[in-house]
């Protein structure tokens, strides 16, 4: 890819649907390596770009043949290239698919399966129990199909099927011939749930390719890119599973969060797309590696040195933190981020070691992208620029020109499956998608996150407090601080709402520093951050908490459970 200007974009192609994605990188492409993963002796397996499309083919023309066309599909695994199959599979020619969160226990898998009409589900081995007695519970489900080879008759084997379908293409051109139209629904992907009730965001073709051309107009990506989030959700199926088809790049599988250093060193990948709270957990990591090994004044000292020689064009970060870098597999170059707000002070760990973080802002309503930096260029405390074709605005704004964060574009779902009324209260009377988050434009047209409207602590004199400003504080300030959520309590004495902050600190910190009141050690520390923060900001209440919060499988905290509470 060229030079851009600044703020500008990659040259990216278009599709019109993921069918034409599809066979554009079988030829471009062809018996180059689409995706990767590891078996369970160790050896690496690999599918290339033509072979991705032959098998396609193949189990559209089976799922045809057996009379499945038009049915909503459920897909439930692991991260692994028979997720990536099915998915490609259902939404060019045979019907809807439903990813599910392979988190979810048996009775959020029922409602969603009930809620988003599901007749099959494909899933790996891992998931046939639950299956089993969730089938039992919903008789609209026709099918179970699973991943891996089964002993049970009635669970018929994925590839088996494919067999079957490239035998039956040679004369059966259904499949294969279906046109696809790019407005049609193709994907019903469930909302995480961090603020309520999860509901079913129904994409089009043309919505997902649309974010593979905005996500290859801001992104370089490099030639080996490794798959670390749940592929259920959406940033990592549209803008990392898909866009391999396009960019020609090679997608290595991670199938646990727990092997991510593992992965990374046997895959060795130049790129990944991660959320804030895993980089920040790597860095915590590393630190107090090395800071254990009495190595963290000399990394400072390379951090000074390395920062004055690229003052005068001298990059010797690589030299300098090779090490670091052969931890996190020794060619890590860039690392996407999305999903939650990332601090800028992650941004410049990694980037004292040779690391581009680029974040951007998306939500699963825009399949899910919406901006991003670029490799060309970043803004500090931004995410970035709107993708191409896509028109964001700032809404009912205040004195500082911050307000609720509109889009408008090809990217915008077409609504909640059967939820009219939900629908109808998302989108404005002029037509515009309402995210829910609040933010503003620079004069640029810089896109800045200030926080989530229902998240905002409402003063009675007109004053609005964002908890997530607060959080950043305390984390950056507390170094033991593991999580925490901040929300706004009534204070009928007063008629102001007092600021809260629930606190998971890391225990075995508490212990190596001889803590053992550390309710009062927070209520003394919370007054460092305090001091920092304009009296209307300070936190007036402290709540220890000795587990981990709730999260979604994108490892956001559930908000909505810590309020209930």
């Amino acid at each position: 890819m060229g030079k851009v200007k600044r703020y500008g974009y990659f040259p990216s192609e278009k599709h019109a649907n993921v069918k034409e994605l599809i066979n554009f990188g079988a030829a471009k492409f062809g018996n180059s390596v689409a995706y990767r993963e590891i078996d369970k002796y160790k050896n690496f397996v690999d599918h290339t770009f033509l072979q991705t499309k032959d098998e396609v083919n193949a189990l559209g023309t089976k799922l045809l043949a057996d009379g499945h066309g038009g049915c909503h599909i459920a897909l439930m695994s692991e991260n692994r290239y028979a997720w990536v199959l099915t998915y490609l599979t259902v939404m060019c020619g045979v019907g809807v698919i439903v990813p599910l969160d392979k988190e979810l226990l048996d009775d959020d898998v029922l409602l969603q399966l009930t809620k988003s009409d599901c007749e099959i589900i494909v899933c790996s081995k891992t998931y046939i129990p639950m299956m089993k007695r969730v089938k039992e519970r919903c008789p609209q489900i026709k099918l179970i199909i699973s991943m891996d080879k089964s002993k049970d008759p009635e669970i018929p084997w994925l590839f088996d099927l494919v067999d079957d379908g490239a035998e039956l293409m040679r004369k059966d051109r259904r499949y294969i011939e279906a046109e696809i139209d790019p407005n049609a629904l193709t994907e019903i992907i469930f909302t995480s749930g961090t603020t309520g009730a999860n509901k079913g965001v129904m994409l089009t073709h043309r919505n997902l390719c649309h974010v593979v051309y905005g996500s290859l107009s801001l992104i370089d990506p490099k030639s080996v890119s490794m798959s670390v989030l749940p592929m259920s959700h959406s940033f990592e199926s549209s803008c990392h599973v898909l866009c391999v088809l396009q960019a020609g790049i090679m997608l290595c599988f991670c199938d646990n969060l727990r092997k991510v250093m593992d992965c990374l060193s046997s895959f060795k990948p130049g790129m990944v797309l991660m959320v804030p709270l895993m980089l920040e957990t790597i860095q915590k990591q590393i630190v107090s590696e090395m800071k254990r090994r009495k190595l963290y004044k000399h990394y400072r000292a390379g951090v000074f040195w390395s920062g004055i020689l690229r003052k005068i064009g001298i990059d010797m970060r690589k030299k300098l933190f090779e090490s670091l870098r052969v931890s996190l597999g020794g060619n890590l170059e860039l690392v996407v981020c999305g999903g939650a707000p990332l601090s800028q002070e992650t941004i410049q760990f990694y980037d004292q070691i040779g690391i581009k973080v680029i974040n951007g802002y998306g939500i699963s309503e825009c399949a899910p992208l919406l901006s991003a930096n670029s490799c060309a260029w970043m803004v500090d405390g931004s995410v970035g620029r709107p993708i191409p074709e896509v028109e964001v605005r700032i809404a009912n704004a205040d004195d500082d020109g911050i307000g609720e964060i509109h889009a408008k574009g090809l990217n915008v779902f077409l609504g909640y499956y059967k939820d009219t009324e939900s629908t109808k209260a998302t989108f404005t009377n002029d037509g515009w998608f309402n995210t829910g988050d609040v933010g503003y434009l620079d004069k640029n047209g810089i896109l800045f996150i200030t926080g989530r409207k229902k998240n905002l602590i409402i003063f009675p004199n007109g004053k609005n407090v964002s908890p997530e400003e607060i959080e950043e504080h305390i984390v950056h300030d507390l170094e033991y601080v593991r999580e925490v959520v901040v929300y706004g309590e009534e204070e009928t004495s007063r008629g102001n709402p007092i600021i809260c902050a629930v606190i998971y600190p890391n225990l075995e910190w508490m212990k190596n520093n001889g803590i053992t009141d550390i309710q009062a050690k927070l209520n003394e520390d919370i007054k460092i951050v305090n001091s920092k923060l304009p009296g209307y900001k300070r936190v007036g209440k402290v709540i220890f908490r000795d587990t981990e919060f709730e999260k979604t499988t994108t490892k956001k905290i559930k908000r909505h459970k810590v309020l209930s509470n």
